[in-house]
């Protein structure tokens, strides 16, 4: 599994590398995807990420093939997000936290994205 991910992020590499993107322009997309990635606010990645290729003129498709690679990451990275939200602005809990997070999402996938 990890060997077949990075077999195709040093292929898209190579082929940005043919197109004549510079190696910080492919840095700064792989960087830019990754980070806003993993926003934990379902749903919002994609816009982010074609705001952030606009602006900084970057290769767009590039960006949001990364984003939706770490799409995983950010349903992963979801609770401790909430739980640091909650921490740091010391509000109760979101009702998600009390419950089964993995097991909302083995019975009900597309349910649970969408109450999230």
């Amino acid at each position: 599994m990890i060997g077949a991910v990075k077999t195709k992020i040093l292929g898209l590499v190579e082929s940005m590398l043919k197109e004549g993107m510079s190696p910080r322009k492919i840095s700064l997309c792989i960087a830019v995807g990754i980070v806003l990635g993993v926003f934990p606010v379902l749903g919002t990645t994609t816009l982010l990420c074609t705001a952030a290729a606009l602006t900084m003129r970057l290769n767009l498709p590039v960006i949001q093939v990364i984003n939706y690679m770490v799409y995983p990451l950010q349903i992963v990275l979801l609770m401790p997000f909430y739980v640091t939200g909650s921490w740091l602005f010391k509000q109760q809990g979101s009702p998600f936290l009390d419950t089964d997070l993995i097991g909302l999402l083995k019975n009900n996938f597309w349910g649970s994205l969408a109450n999230l």
